[in-house]
């Protein structure tokens, strides 16, 4: 069935979120028109995030999830995700498609 998903692929869109833990992740589709996350910590280093893994090189669309950090300081965090407006070059647009956000305690 269809899913409930923050999807963008305008370069700049974005979400914030705080949580208390020590790490965060994404659950998320992953497809073709699937791009290069962006992601910032607490203001710090912009990190990225390709989407494009083996089975997307394939043509598959799926749901999938994955940790973007495991070991921050215990507390309080704030999390900024992003349309970087990058793709791998076996990719077809810099969608990012987000169901949900995984706190790790």
């Amino acid at each position: 069935g269809l899913h409930n998903l923050w999807e963008s692929n305008v370069p700049g869109d974005s979400i914030t979120y705080t949580f208390t833990g020590t790490g965060i992740g994404l659950y998320m589709r992953v497809a073709p028109d699937t791009g290069i996350i962006s992601y910032q910590i607490d203001n710090g280093e912009i990190k990225q995030y390709d989407t494009c893994d083996q089975y997307v090189k394939q043509g598959m669309d799926r749901i999938f999830y994955t940790f973007l950090e495991t070991d921050l300081p215990r507390g309080e965090h704030t999390v900024k995700i992003s349309v970087s407006g990058e793709k791998n070059d076996a990719c077809n647009d810099c969608t990012v498609s987000i169901g949900a956000l995984l706190i790790k305690n």
